[in-house]
Protein backbone atom coordinates (compact mmCIF):
# COMPACT_ATOMS: atom_id res chain seq x y z
CA UNK A 1 0.00 0.00 0.00
CA UNK A 2 2.65 2.48 0.98
CA UNK A 3 4.82 2.71 -2.08
CA UNK A 4 6.64 5.64 -0.49
CA UNK A 5 8.14 3.97 2.55
CA UNK A 6 9.75 6.54 4.77
CA UNK A 7 10.21 6.05 8.49
CA UNK A 8 8.40 3.12 10.14
CA UNK A 9 5.69 4.12 12.59
CA UNK A 10 6.18 0.91 14.58
CA UNK A 11 9.51 -0.78 15.27
CA UNK A 12 9.58 -4.19 16.96
CA UNK A 13 13.14 -5.15 17.85
CA UNK A 14 14.26 -8.59 19.08
CA UNK A 15 11.34 -9.19 21.45
CA UNK A 16 11.64 -11.98 23.99
CA UNK A 17 8.87 -13.00 26.38
CA UNK A 18 8.92 -15.86 28.88
CA UNK A 19 6.16 -17.38 31.01
CA UNK A 20 6.37 -19.79 33.92
CA UNK A 21 9.16 -20.71 36.33
CA UNK A 22 12.68 -21.63 35.30
CA UNK A 23 11.85 -25.35 35.44
CA UNK A 24 8.75 -25.02 33.23
CA UNK A 25 9.57 -21.86 31.31
CA UNK A 26 7.81 -21.22 28.01
CA UNK A 27 9.50 -18.94 25.49
CA UNK A 28 6.37 -17.24 24.07
CA UNK A 29 8.32 -14.79 21.87
CA UNK A 30 11.74 -15.57 20.46
CA UNK A 31 13.65 -12.67 18.94
CA UNK A 32 10.66 -11.20 17.09
CA UNK A 33 11.55 -8.22 14.89
CA UNK A 34 9.63 -6.33 12.20
CA UNK A 35 8.64 -2.82 11.17
CA UNK A 36 5.30 -1.31 10.18
CA UNK A 37 5.04 1.74 7.94
CA UNK A 38 2.38 4.49 8.05
CA UNK A 39 -0.85 3.40 6.43
CA UNK A 40 -0.02 -0.31 6.28
CA UNK A 41 -2.47 -3.05 7.19
CA UNK A 42 -0.40 -5.84 8.75
CA UNK A 43 -1.90 -9.15 9.83
CA UNK A 44 -0.27 -11.44 12.40
CA UNK A 45 -1.28 -14.90 11.26
CA UNK A 46 -0.75 -18.30 12.79
CA UNK A 47 -2.41 -21.15 14.70
CA UNK A 48 -3.64 -20.90 18.29
CA UNK A 49 -0.74 -20.85 20.74
CA UNK A 50 1.75 -19.49 18.21
CA UNK A 51 2.40 -16.28 20.18
CA UNK A 52 0.24 -13.86 18.16
CA UNK A 53 -1.81 -12.53 21.08
CA UNK A 54 1.24 -12.28 23.35
CA UNK A 55 2.95 -10.25 20.66
CA UNK A 56 -0.10 -7.99 20.33
CA UNK A 57 -0.27 -7.49 24.11
CA UNK A 58 3.37 -6.40 24.11
CA UNK A 59 2.66 -3.99 21.23
CA UNK A 60 -0.28 -2.58 23.18
CA UNK A 61 1.84 -2.12 26.31
CA UNK A 62 -0.25 -4.62 28.28
CA UNK A 63 2.68 -7.04 28.63
CA UNK A 64 6.30 -6.05 29.32
CA UNK A 65 8.86 -7.97 27.25
CA UNK A 66 11.76 -9.71 28.96
CA UNK A 67 14.06 -8.35 26.28
CA UNK A 68 13.88 -6.19 23.16
CA UNK A 69 11.77 -3.11 22.61
CA UNK A 70 8.70 -1.66 20.90
CA UNK A 71 8.87 1.87 19.51
CA UNK A 72 5.60 3.42 18.32
CA UNK A 73 5.61 6.83 16.68
CA UNK A 74 9.09 7.44 18.05
CA UNK A 75 8.24 6.52 21.65
CA UNK A 76 9.50 3.44 23.53
CA UNK A 77 6.23 2.33 25.16
CA UNK A 78 7.95 0.37 27.93
CA UNK A 79 9.68 3.51 29.18
CA UNK A 80 6.34 5.26 29.76
CA UNK A 81 4.71 5.56 33.16
CA UNK A 82 1.07 4.63 33.73
CA UNK A 83 -0.32 8.12 32.96
CA UNK A 84 1.81 8.47 29.81
CA UNK A 85 0.59 5.08 28.57
CA UNK A 86 -3.04 6.06 29.18
CA UNK A 87 -2.61 9.28 27.19
CA UNK A 88 -0.70 7.43 24.47
CA UNK A 89 -3.48 4.89 24.05
CA UNK A 90 -6.16 7.55 24.06
CA UNK A 91 -4.48 9.69 21.40
CA UNK A 92 -2.38 7.32 19.31
CA UNK A 93 -3.50 3.71 19.50
CA UNK A 94 -6.98 2.20 19.42
CA UNK A 95 -7.23 -1.32 20.81
CA UNK A 96 -9.86 -3.91 19.87
CA UNK A 97 -10.17 -7.13 21.85
CA UNK A 98 -12.77 -9.90 21.96
CA UNK A 99 -13.73 -8.91 25.53
CA UNK A 100 -15.82 -5.80 24.85
CA UNK A 101 -16.80 -5.01 28.50
CA UNK A 102 -19.69 -2.60 27.89
CA UNK A 103 -21.09 -0.66 30.85
CA UNK A 104 -24.54 -2.12 31.50
CA UNK A 105 -26.10 1.07 32.89
CA UNK A 106 -25.14 3.23 29.88
CA UNK A 107 -26.92 3.18 26.54
CA UNK A 108 -25.05 2.19 23.41
CA UNK A 109 -24.26 5.73 22.26
CA UNK A 110 -22.84 6.63 25.67
CA UNK A 111 -20.76 3.43 25.78
CA UNK A 112 -19.17 4.30 22.45
CA UNK A 113 -18.53 7.92 23.46
CA UNK A 114 -16.57 7.15 26.67
CA UNK A 115 -13.12 7.74 25.10
CA UNK A 116 -14.34 11.08 23.74
CA UNK A 117 -15.34 12.16 27.26
CA UNK A 118 -11.77 11.58 28.46
CA UNK A 119 -10.51 13.48 25.41
CA UNK A 120 -12.76 16.41 26.44
CA UNK A 121 -14.77 16.42 23.21
CA UNK A 122 -17.93 18.52 23.58
CA UNK A 123 -21.26 16.63 23.92
CA UNK A 124 -22.71 17.74 20.54
CA UNK A 125 -19.53 16.73 18.74
CA UNK A 126 -19.47 13.40 20.63
CA UNK A 127 -23.02 12.62 19.57
CA UNK A 128 -22.29 13.55 15.95
CA UNK A 129 -19.25 11.29 15.76
CA UNK A 130 -20.97 8.38 17.52
CA UNK A 131 -24.02 8.54 15.25
CA UNK A 132 -21.82 8.56 12.14
CA UNK A 133 -20.01 5.47 13.39
CA UNK A 134 -23.28 3.70 14.19
CA UNK A 135 -24.48 4.54 10.69
CA UNK A 136 -21.27 3.13 9.16
CA UNK A 137 -21.96 -0.14 11.04
CA UNK A 138 -25.67 -0.10 10.08
CA UNK A 139 -26.63 0.01 13.77
CA UNK A 140 -28.16 3.50 14.08
CA UNK A 141 -31.34 2.14 15.67
CA UNK A 142 -29.37 0.80 18.67
CA UNK A 143 -28.15 4.21 19.93
CA UNK A 144 -30.54 4.49 22.87
CA UNK A 145 -30.71 0.81 23.87
CA UNK A 146 -28.89 -0.77 26.80
CA UNK A 147 -26.27 -3.53 26.25
CA UNK A 148 -28.64 -6.15 27.70
CA UNK A 149 -31.13 -5.30 24.95
CA UNK A 150 -28.84 -6.22 22.03
CA UNK A 151 -27.20 -9.44 20.87
CA UNK A 152 -23.68 -10.60 21.69
CA UNK A 153 -22.56 -9.99 18.12
CA UNK A 154 -23.93 -6.47 18.25
CA UNK A 155 -22.15 -5.88 21.57
CA UNK A 156 -18.89 -6.98 19.94
CA UNK A 157 -19.36 -4.42 17.17
CA UNK A 158 -20.14 -1.72 19.75
CA UNK A 159 -16.85 -2.55 21.49
CA UNK A 160 -15.05 -2.14 18.18
CA UNK A 161 -16.76 1.21 17.59
CA UNK A 162 -15.62 2.42 21.01
CA UNK A 163 -12.01 1.72 19.98
CA UNK A 164 -12.50 3.58 16.71
CA UNK A 165 -14.41 6.63 17.93
CA UNK A 166 -11.29 8.71 18.67
CA UNK A 167 -10.12 8.00 15.11
CA UNK A 168 -6.72 6.70 16.25
CA UNK A 169 -3.88 6.84 13.71
CA UNK A 170 -2.92 3.29 14.76
CA UNK A 171 -5.32 0.42 15.43
CA UNK A 172 -4.35 -2.85 17.16
CA UNK A 173 -6.94 -5.62 17.00
CA UNK A 174 -6.86 -9.13 18.48
CA UNK A 175 -9.22 -11.47 16.59
CA UNK A 176 -11.76 -8.62 16.22
CA UNK A 177 -14.29 -10.83 14.42
CA UNK A 178 -13.72 -14.00 16.45
CA UNK A 179 -17.19 -13.97 18.03
CA UNK A 180 -19.09 -12.78 14.96
CA UNK A 181 -21.02 -14.59 12.24
CA UNK A 182 -19.56 -14.41 8.72
CA UNK A 183 -21.78 -11.53 7.56
CA UNK A 184 -20.99 -9.38 10.62
CA UNK A 185 -17.30 -10.28 10.36
CA UNK A 186 -17.19 -9.09 6.75
CA UNK A 187 -18.94 -5.87 7.75
CA UNK A 188 -16.29 -5.18 10.40
CA UNK A 189 -13.38 -5.98 8.09
CA UNK A 190 -14.86 -3.83 5.32
CA UNK A 191 -15.11 -0.93 7.75
CA UNK A 192 -11.48 -1.44 8.80
CA UNK A 193 -10.53 -1.32 5.11
CA UNK A 194 -12.59 1.85 4.65
CA UNK A 195 -10.85 3.53 7.59
CA UNK A 196 -7.50 2.56 6.18
CA UNK A 197 -8.39 3.76 2.69
CA UNK A 198 -9.90 7.08 3.78
CA UNK A 199 -7.79 7.97 6.83
CA UNK A 200 -4.58 6.09 6.28
CA UNK A 201 -5.06 4.32 9.63
CA UNK A 202 -2.16 1.96 10.34
CA UNK A 203 -3.46 -1.43 11.47
CA UNK A 204 -2.06 -4.54 13.11
CA UNK A 205 -4.62 -7.33 13.24
CA UNK A 206 -4.26 -10.79 14.77
CA UNK A 207 -6.19 -13.54 13.00
CA UNK A 208 -6.10 -17.28 12.51
CA UNK A 209 -8.66 -17.05 9.67
CA UNK A 210 -6.98 -17.39 6.24
CA UNK A 211 -10.14 -16.09 4.54
CA UNK A 212 -9.42 -12.60 5.91
CA UNK A 213 -5.83 -12.30 4.68
CA UNK A 214 -6.85 -10.52 1.46
CA UNK A 215 -7.50 -7.42 3.61
CA UNK A 216 -3.81 -7.19 4.52
CA UNK A 217 -0.98 -5.38 2.77
CA UNK A 218 1.49 -7.64 4.53
CA UNK A 219 1.07 -10.87 6.48
CA UNK A 220 3.54 -11.77 9.23
CA UNK A 221 3.40 -15.52 9.81
CA UNK A 222 4.01 -16.48 13.45
CA UNK A 223 4.77 -19.97 14.73
CA UNK A 224 6.15 -21.06 18.12
CA UNK A 225 6.90 -17.48 19.09
CA UNK A 226 8.93 -16.73 15.96
CA UNK A 227 8.32 -14.83 12.74
CA UNK A 228 8.81 -17.56 10.15
CA UNK A 229 8.05 -15.50 7.03
CA UNK A 230 6.37 -12.36 5.71
CA UNK A 231 4.23 -12.16 2.59
CA UNK A 232 3.26 -9.00 0.72
CA UNK A 233 -0.19 -8.74 -0.87
CA UNK A 234 -0.86 -6.67 -3.98
CA UNK A 235 -4.38 -5.32 -3.93
CA UNK A 236 -6.02 -6.38 -7.14
CA UNK A 237 -8.44 -8.37 -4.99
CA UNK A 238 -12.09 -7.75 -5.77
CA UNK A 239 -13.01 -8.66 -2.18
CA UNK A 240 -11.40 -5.50 -0.82
CA UNK A 241 -13.24 -2.16 -1.30
CA UNK A 242 -11.68 -0.14 -4.10
CA UNK A 243 -9.97 3.14 -3.39
CA UNK A 244 -11.17 6.41 -4.83
CA UNK A 245 -9.34 8.04 -7.74
CA UNK A 246 -10.17 11.65 -6.84
CA UNK A 247 -6.57 12.56 -5.99
CA UNK A 248 -5.19 11.17 -9.25
CA UNK A 249 -7.93 13.00 -11.15
CA UNK A 250 -7.22 16.22 -9.28
CA UNK A 251 -3.47 16.32 -9.89
CA UNK A 252 -4.09 15.46 -13.55
CA UNK A 253 -5.96 18.74 -14.03
CA UNK A 254 -4.34 22.02 -15.05
CA UNK A 255 -3.08 24.11 -12.12
CA UNK A 256 -1.36 27.42 -11.58
CA UNK A 257 2.22 27.45 -10.27
CA UNK A 258 0.91 28.35 -6.82
CA UNK A 259 -1.59 25.49 -6.89
CA UNK A 260 1.20 23.13 -7.95
CA UNK A 261 3.16 24.17 -4.85
CA UNK A 262 0.13 23.43 -2.66
CA UNK A 263 -0.22 20.00 -4.31
CA UNK A 264 3.43 19.26 -3.53
CA UNK A 265 2.86 20.41 0.05
CA UNK A 266 -0.13 18.07 0.40
CA UNK A 267 2.03 15.20 -0.85
CA UNK A 268 4.55 15.99 1.89
CA UNK A 269 1.96 16.37 4.64
CA UNK A 270 -0.12 13.29 3.84
CA UNK A 271 0.52 9.73 2.77
CA UNK A 272 -0.54 8.52 -0.65
CA UNK A 273 -3.11 6.32 1.06
CA UNK A 274 -4.75 9.30 2.73
CA UNK A 275 -4.74 11.38 -0.45
CA UNK A 276 -6.20 8.52 -2.47
CA UNK A 277 -9.05 8.33 0.03
CA UNK A 278 -10.05 12.00 -0.24
CA UNK A 279 -13.23 12.98 -2.07
CA UNK A 280 -12.89 15.72 -4.71
CA UNK A 281 -14.53 18.37 -2.49
CA UNK A 282 -12.22 17.47 0.41
CA UNK A 283 -9.16 17.87 -1.81
CA UNK A 284 -10.22 21.21 -3.24
CA UNK A 285 -11.19 22.74 0.09
CA UNK A 286 -8.06 21.45 1.81
CA UNK A 287 -5.94 23.05 -0.93
CA UNK A 288 -7.75 26.39 -0.56
CA UNK A 289 -7.33 26.37 3.22
CA UNK A 290 -3.65 25.45 2.99
CA UNK A 291 -3.03 28.31 0.59
CA UNK A 292 -4.81 30.72 2.95
CA UNK A 293 -2.74 29.52 5.92
CA UNK A 294 0.57 29.76 4.03
CA UNK A 295 -0.38 33.30 2.95
CA UNK A 296 -1.27 34.04 6.61
CA UNK A 297 -4.83 34.94 5.66
CA UNK A 298 -6.06 32.56 8.36
CA UNK A 299 -4.46 31.35 11.59
CA UNK A 300 -3.31 27.77 12.23
CA UNK A 301 -6.21 27.42 14.69
CA UNK A 302 -8.63 28.49 11.97
CA UNK A 303 -6.97 26.08 9.53
CA UNK A 304 -7.43 23.19 11.96
CA UNK A 305 -11.05 24.16 12.70
CA UNK A 306 -12.04 24.54 9.04
CA UNK A 307 -10.33 21.36 7.94
CA UNK A 308 -12.39 19.53 10.58
CA UNK A 309 -15.71 21.26 9.80
CA UNK A 310 -18.26 19.27 7.74
CA UNK A 311 -18.53 20.17 4.07
CA UNK A 312 -22.13 21.32 4.60
CA UNK A 313 -20.81 23.93 7.07
CA UNK A 314 -18.19 25.23 4.66
CA UNK A 315 -15.27 23.13 5.90
CA UNK A 316 -13.13 20.49 4.23
CA UNK A 317 -14.89 17.63 6.01
CA UNK A 318 -11.72 15.84 7.13
CA UNK A 319 -11.49 13.59 10.17
CA UNK A 320 -10.22 15.31 13.32
CA UNK A 321 -6.89 13.45 13.44
CA UNK A 322 -6.16 14.29 9.79
CA UNK A 323 -7.07 17.95 10.32
CA UNK A 324 -4.83 18.17 13.38
CA UNK A 325 -1.96 16.41 11.59
CA UNK A 326 -2.10 18.85 8.66
CA UNK A 327 -2.39 21.96 10.86
CA UNK A 328 0.41 20.90 13.21
CA UNK A 329 2.78 20.23 10.33
CA UNK A 330 1.92 23.45 8.52
CA UNK A 331 2.60 25.30 11.78
CA UNK A 332 6.00 23.60 12.12
CA UNK A 333 6.79 24.31 8.47
CA UNK A 334 5.96 28.00 8.81
CA UNK A 335 8.41 28.34 11.67
CA UNK A 336 11.29 27.55 9.34
CA UNK A 337 10.24 29.45 6.21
Amino acid sequence: MTEEKTKPVIIVDKLEKFFGSEQSRVNALQGVSFEVYPGEVVFLFGPSGSGKSTLLNVLAGLEVPDDGKVVIDGADINKMNKEEKATFHREKVGMVFQAYDLISSLNIADNISIPLVFSKVLPDKRRERVMKLLKDFNLSDLADRLPAEISGGQQQRIGIMRALVCQPPILIADEPTGNLDSASAKEVMDLFAKLNNELGTTMIVVTHNPEQLHYADRVIHVLDGKVIKQTVHHHHDANRPAKKNSWADYIGQKHSKKEEKIIKLMQILLSKTQLDGFAETEIERTAILLEAAIDKEITIAALRKNLDLPVKDGGAGLYSNTAKHIADNVEALMEVI
